[in-house]
């Protein structure tokens, strides 16, 4: 009977252990990767209302007959060599809007270098589409 409650305690601890690390764990990480990936800085996650990163940006370009695996180069707009940048791609439609039809379109490097933003895509399709290159850069 002994043994029971001794099990029975440490899992109450454990539980209680696991939920208040959980409560107190907000906080992100930031690898910086021009020091090999170490952790260097703590950040606070953000918060509902707060405002967006004063250098925080998005732009979109848009590139004719892309079908298959392409590599495509864009203008880095000042951007430092490995600076993170999000890509997402979607298909044109009329008057320059953006949807989601039939083809399937991956997204599988971005890299800054050399004054370029590197983005390697795969856009499964017959023929040529014009695609929607949308870029998100945050500080």
């Amino acid at each position: 009977m002994k043994g029971f409650f001794s099990r029975k305690v440490a899992v109450v601890v454990a539980a209680i252990a696991v939920i208040l690390g959980g409560f107190f764990t907000t906080a992100a990480v930031y690898a910086d990767q021009s020091k090999g990936g170490e952790i260097t800085t703590f950040k606070a996650l953000p918060r509902p209302g707060d405002a967006a990163a004063p250098m925080a940006m998005s732009w979109r370009e848009l590139r004719c007959g892309i079908h298959r695996l392409v590599r495509q180069d864009f203008s880095a707009r000042g951007l430092p060599d490995g600076y993170p940048v999000a890509v997402t791609v979607a298909e044109n439609g009329s008057g320059g809007s953006e949807f989601l039809g039939s083809a399937l379109m991956n997204v599988y490097n971005v890299v800054v270098w050399g004054g370029q933003i590197q983005v390697v895509a795969d856009i499964q399709w017959d023929h040529g589409l014009c695609v929607w290159y949308k870029f998100s850069v945050g500080a």
